[in-house]
């Protein structure tokens, strides 16, 4: 078989039609607006011109090379229109059963403009004539699936089981995408290892945590400024009453703003508190999807498609007259992680997520109660059963009318 001939066949594997003169071009970085596809340039860099830009250096690839990539890529979640769809009889419009169908333009909007360049653009469009259609048009893809469980999740667990749904096993019938609520959370549980979100926090990291309370009341001690007891946990959004959680943020402005007074004027107390040691937490904060160009072999971006939105609705604000019955999802959420995620020696203890009120904050649940709470007296850490420390030159106190101010 002639080299053109087999070029040709390769290139068509790959899913385009490069006119085979332009094979050898050089296109560089800098012509790249995708970070994958960037990358995958700089890695598998050939030559040292850029026909493109005009630019030199060593980092250049050639278009053909770059194509077969973005072909290869293109192809695990887009389909070509011819293989999945038919015209309309007597005339050339496809018949696509509601399903969107893209040309090459629309392709590269759908693909978030990976390409920087308006002459590598026009190579793109010639090279990929063909018409596309999402390879779950007529089916969920996989984040949609979890989506979909979850929100299904939510309702069922707020309306109908809130308690024996993981024994019964039961749950909405009749849709075989759906996935069963007792299921839900392993589905869950496993989208967050494969994407990477458990995390180390380092011995010494700091987390602010605020109290309210009434203008005649002074709170110093970690006492009266940590987790609350359980006979006084009230509930809130990863914890149902009873069981004691440290909810804190990661500054003051976040830390009084989750208050939310409902009788003014109110005043806070606010105190910044260390870890004894390193804990494992749950990140919803850093859910970053890596681009459909980003190399690797199995690649997180299914699951991780999935948990940017699920951290999104982990921090909704609940409905005032709803707050009870809202947060219901997210503390069953919260006692998977808690007691069945992670290693059994080392657990997970803490989630870290988007403030409710403030979305440019960052809050913490820490599940560490009240005797997990206490002074920065010397040789406090080496108390296993103590994990957070009051500082005492931290603390501060807040008066809230229109707003928090500090009192002198």
């Amino acid at each position: 078989m002639g080299g053109v001939k087999e070029r040709w066949l390769e290139q068509a594997e790959h899913g385009h039609s490069l006119d085979l003169s332009k094979n050898f071009l050089g296109v560089c970085p800098d012509c790249i607006a995708d970070d994958g596809l960037r990358r995958f340039v700089r890695t598998h860099a050939q030559i040292e011109r850029c026909d493109f830009c005009g630019g030199s250096g060593p980092q250049g690839l050639t278009l053909g090379a770059l194509f077969d990539y973005m072909g290869e890529r293109i192809s695990t979640e887009w389909d070509r229109a011819s293989s999945v769809l038919y015209y309309g009889e007597g005339d050339e419009v496809w018949e696509s059963g509601g399903a969107a169908v893209y040309d090459a333009w629309d392709l590269l909007g759908e693909l978030d403009e990976p390409l920087a360049n308006d002459k590598l653009r026009d190579e793109f469009v010639a090279a990929f004539p063909d018409d596309r259609v999402s390879r779950h048009a007529f089916r969920l893809a996989h984040h949609e699936r979890l989506a979909y469980g979850w929100e299904t999740f939510a309702r069922y667990v707020k309306e109908e089981s809130r308690y024996l749904f993981l024994r019964t096993g039961r749950g909405p019938q009749g849709d075989e995408e759906l996935i069963p609520p007792a299921q839900l959370l392993d589905e869950v549980g496993m989208a967050i290892e494969n994407g990477g979100l458990i995390r180390q926090l380092p011995e010494g990291s700091q987390v602010v945590r605020a109290r309210q309370h009434s203008a005649d009341q002074i709170l110093a001690t970690p006492g009266e400024l940590g987790s609350p007891p359980p006979e006084c946990a009230p509930a809130n959004r990863m914890s149902p009453p009873g069981i004691s959680m440290f909810y804190g943020a990661e500054d003051i402005d976040t830390a009084l703003a989750e208050l939310r007074p409902k009788v003014l004027p109110r005043c806070a107390t606010v105190g910044t508190w260390s870890t004894a040691r390193s804990l494992h937490y749950l990140d919803l904060v850093n859910v970053e999807v890596p681009t459909l160009f980003d190399m690797g072999g199995k690649s997180p971006r299914p699951w991780l498609l999935f948990l940017r939105g699920f951290a999104e609705e982990v921090s909704l604000p609940a409905s005032p007259s709803g707050a009870a019955v809202d947060y219901v999802p997210t503390q069953v959420f919260t006692e998977y992680v808690r007691h069945v995620l992670g290693d059994r020696d080392d657990p997970i203890r803490g989630i870290r997520y988007r403030s409710a009120v403030r979305p440019e904050g960052v809050s913490w649940v820490l599940f560490i109660s009240a005797e997990g709470c206490t002074e920065a007296d010397p040789g406090w850490q080496d108390d296993p059963g103590r994990w957070l420390a009051l500082e005492p030159s931290s603390v501060q106190r807040f008066k809230a009318t229109a707003s928090w101010t500090e009192i002198q």
